[in-house]
């Protein structure tokens, strides 16, 4: 796996895992030169990626800022014309009880 990592035609990140269990049975052994992330497999990966961060993105916001935020990762020239603090605004929860706090 090294020779080929450090080959720069190949620059291959590969990896195998084999189990084996107490009982003396085990795994065939997998082998992967090219992982879903290398960039020879961007095009198969992208829309792993994406899908990867929308899940993350459900697990902590509402529909309403999930929805806000990926459309503004979706749309290259509103990314770039957001300002660091309008970005990172993006992902701060709103709290219910902000209204309560205030009266």
């Amino acid at each position: 796996f090294t020779k080929d990592y450090y080959d720069l035609d190949k620059r291959a990140i590969g990896n195998s895992i084999q189990v084996f269990f107490a009982d003396g049975t085990s795994t065939d052994r997998i082998e992967v030169q090219y992982p879903i992330g290398h960039r020879d497999r961007r095009d198969e990966g992208i829309p792993v990626l994406e899908a990867k961060f929308k899940n993350s993105l459900t697990g902590v916001f509402a529909p309403e800022q999930c929805e806000s935020i990926e459309s503004t990762f979706a749309d290259i020239e509103k990314l770039y014309d957001t300002s660091a603090s309008d970005f990172m605004a993006c992902f701060v929860k709103p709290r219910a009880d902000i209204g309560t706090m205030l009266a």
